[in-house]
């Protein structure tokens, strides 16, 4: 496995992964593969599905982005990612111009629950709906399927797929090859220039008659999580059978920190940091994400959407409301974690780990630093990657994009054939498996 590092300022276990191949998809979207450095394999054990947190080197300390994995599983292939470019975005920026083949990126291990079934068996249908980027995880999805034995591919599998009218659709043509010639998988592209919408009155038109047995994915907008969870719940679809992620565009949201207008002059409820026992207020319509921020505190985040993690917290007194949130395992919410930008405090609640611009830069300038330090290492070692990286990764040849292995195991199959296990391979100590 990669070289594990530690995250002082966010508590997670970080791998040092290496970039082997990237690729731009369209002239503002990179693909990158990450290796275990000095070879072609995944750094970490990891389900279709889930996601990774990178740590990269910001002005003021690290800058942490989420990103789906979209490869299909394997050990033995790296992980693939796929970056959008944002306009003025720090993060993919620095992918962007710094992710270069032999470069070294600290990543998280892989986390989330938005994955397949545990174990697929013939029959089992399953209904994947993707709007835009949400596509990334659910492609990773299709294509471990699609490595299954014939006679476990036969669940009738459906992908309805929808792209902004001014972005083409991602993996459009791996997609396509995908189908081509199959049975077991039936797509529908969606354009709104064309006048074909994805809504879910249409997709559960499509769907018929497996509505009601299939398991159903979706990753969009929040908006298209929640009108697609209101009709399948309408639709008596069992809860467990809705598996749903917001692929939130996290750089395009400079105002994310501000407070909501609502009952802005209103105090709902109280927040006792334990550390140094101030007591902040918290407004009406505000999570506490917000309310630490406003008050002057710097909690670390990423997506602000429930997903990544990062901004977890541990609650030690008191209750919270909370959006649904996939970032945190149950093992962690057994231990009183909580994430602050899904948590609105009621009554007055006790926290730890909160710490004000003042504080953190004076007892949290050694954590940052710690891993600023492994983040400048990888930096400084990149120079020299790009230079000898080629010598080590490709047995003394050229690099190209063609010297990455096309090795085609079969996925992790259960005895006896009758179906595929989706259980994580251990992951170590400091590893965690759950959804994004």
């Amino acid at each position: 496995m990669a070289e594990q590092l530690r995250s002082s300022s966010t508590g997670q276990t970080l791998l040092q992964t290496q970039v082997v191949r990237r690729e731009l998809a369209t002239p503002d979207t990179l693909t990158l593969w990450l290796a275990q450095p000095g070879t072609h394999r995944a750094p970490a054990p990891y389900l279709p599905g889930q996601f990774i947190t990178l740590a990269l080197p910001g002005r003021r300390g690290p800058v942490y982005r989420s990103y789906s994995l979209s490869s299909d599983g394997r050990a033995d292939v790296p992980w693939e990612i796929t970056v959008k470019r944002q306009s003025g975005g720090l993060a993919s920026s620095y992918l962007f111009e710094h992710a270069q083949f032999g470069a070294t990126l600290a990543a998280t291990m892989p986390r989330g629950t938005f994955t397949l079934p545990r174990h697929i068996t013939p029959g089992m249908p399953l209904i994947f709906v993707a709007a835009g980027a949400g596509i990334a995880p659910i492609y990773g999805m299709l294509r471990a399927l699609s490595q299954l034995r014939p006679a476990l591919r036969k669940p009738l599998a459906q992908l309805h797929y929808a792209a902004p009218q001014s972005m083409p659709l991602l993996y459009g043509r791996e997609l396509a090859a995908l189908a081509q010639g199959t049975e077991w998988l039936r797509q529908w592209n969606y354009s709104t220039s064309r006048g074909a919408l994805l809504t879910p009155e249409t997709v559960l038109r499509r769907s018929e008659p497996y509505t009601l047995s299939a398991h159903w994915y979706i990753c969009g907008s929040e908006a298209l999580k929640l009108s697609f969870q209101e009709a399948l719940e309408r639709q008596g679809v069992p809860a467990d059978h809705i598996h749903s992620e917001i692929f939130a565009r996290q750089e395009e949201r400079p105002d994310a920190h501000t407070m909501p207008l609502f009952g802005k002059d209103t105090t709902v409820a109280q927040v006792r940091i334990a550390e140094n026992g101030a007591l902040l207020d918290v407004r009406a319509k505000e999570t506490l994400l917000q309310a630490l921020e406003r008050q002057g505190y710097t909690p670390n985040y990423s997506c602000r959407t429930g997903v990544c993690g990062i901004c977890r917290l541990r609650l030690l007194s008191g209750q919270v409301r909370h959006s649904e949130a996939s970032g945190l395992t149950p093992d962690e919410r057994a231990e009183g974690y909580i994430l602050a930008c899904t948590a609105y405090p009621t009554g007055e609640i006790t926290l730890s780990g909160a710490t004000t611009a003042g504080e953190s830069s004076r007892s949290g300038r050694a954590a940052r630093q710690g891993t600023m330090v492994a983040l400048r290492i990888g930096m400084a070692a990149t120079a020299a990657a790009v230079f000898a990286g080629a010598w080590a990764l490709t047995n003394h040849k050229p690099a190209s994009a063609a010297s990455v292995p096309n090795i085609s195991p079969p996925v992790n199959t259960t005895p006896g054939g009758s179906g595929i296990s989706t259980q994580p391979l251990p992951l170590g100590p400091n590893s965690r498996s759950g959804v994004s």
